[in-house]
């Protein structure tokens, strides 16, 4: 099985685990002027309202008092679109060179980045896209901007030091096993005051870390074999990631403290898992014994954004 096809199993398995009022809202999510102004009015108050410390401490009492911290519970305020308009605030886009880490086949190029006038475009993946590269490129519709399309691993940029502005990836993070041999690359290649931006999902050790989100904390209680032949039982897609060992399984602090080292992290964002919170909830002995070996915000912070500058 090839990564385009587990990931179309995996999104169509966890799409059907959705409940109604969930697929509406994900259809209307898809509309770019109503997902807009979501984000702008409710989205935005939401997260800034539940991101004051006290309010934080209370919903999340695990995370520090640390003001750059912001907290959702359910990842509302955090989409792709109003992260990167977060970082279009910061001037980390506008007449930047931009590097796109796992850009696929680059679908998301005009509608997030064109609008925000970058000056140039550079993409990498680690994945066979070159044919769609090819297509993309050869539209002329398809940028308004420079645009490169580079295979490579994101742990290894092969890029000039001092060549960007802002490197940027999402839901890249958590599937690079040299998390050290990357962050130390995408410093070199960093221009100074440049922008460093992961958006992490999810973390190894919530709800369905492992991509197997049917079975929830199992791959915290099984022992490896046993969790890869109940994931590959599935026959989902999910088991692709497992198979392949595509997961550093870094902990919140340890990321956080991995990028910490090389940048000035300007700003955290943490989402936490209603799965995770629900399965606390209804199954307290079973997570009592999680606890003995993980700690309650591994277990349930599912998302984390990070936001950091260079030194």
């Amino acid at each position: 099985m090839d990564y385009d096809t587990a990931k179309e199993q995996f999104e169509s398995a966890r799409e059907a685990e959705k409940s109604a009022f969930q697929r509406i809202r994900r259809r209307l999510a898809t509309n770019r002027v109503l997902r807009n102004a979501f984000d702008r009015s409710y989205g935005t108050a939401y997260t800034r309202i539940s991101s004051i410390p006290r309010v934080r401490h209370r919903l999340a009492p695990y995370l520090d008092d640390d003001t750059n911290v912001v907290f959702s519970r359910s990842g509302t305020g955090f989409s792709q679109s109003a992260e990167v308009a977060m970082l279009s605030r910061l001037g980390a886009i506008r007449n930047k060179d931009v590097l796109l880490v796992g850009v696929e086949y680059g679908e998301d190029v005009n509608e997030l980045w064109m609008p925000h006038l970058p000056r140039r475009i550079i993409g990498i993946d680690i994945g066979d896209y070159e044919a769609g590269w090819r297509r993309f490129l050869d539209d002329p519709s398809n940028s308004s901007v420079p645009i490169a399309f580079l295979k490579m691993d994101a742990a290894m940029i092969g890029l000039s030091a001092q060549s960007v502005d802002l490197v940027y990836s999402q839901g890249v993070l958590p599937h690079i096993t040299d998390v050290v041999g990357h962050l130390d690359n995408a410093s070199r290649i960093l221009r100074e005051g440049g922008t460093y931006y992961a958006f992490c999902c999810p973390l190894w050790r919530t709800f369905g870390g492992s991509h197997v989100h049917a079975l929830g904390y199992n791959h915290l209680r099984l022992t490896e074999a046993e969790f890869k032949a109940q994931a590959t039982a599935l026959e989902d897609g999910s088991s692709w990631w497992l198979e392949l060992g595509l997961f550093n399984r870094l902990r919140f602090r340890e990321l956080i403290d991995a990028v910490t080292a090389r940048f000035d992290v300007l700003r955290i964002g943490v989402i936490e898992s209603p799965d995770g919170r629900r399965f606390r909830e209804t199954s307290p002995e079973q997570w009592r014994i999680l606890l003995e070996e993980n700690d309650e915000e591994d277990l349930l912070i599912r998302l984390v954004s990070i936001t950091a500058r260079k030194r």
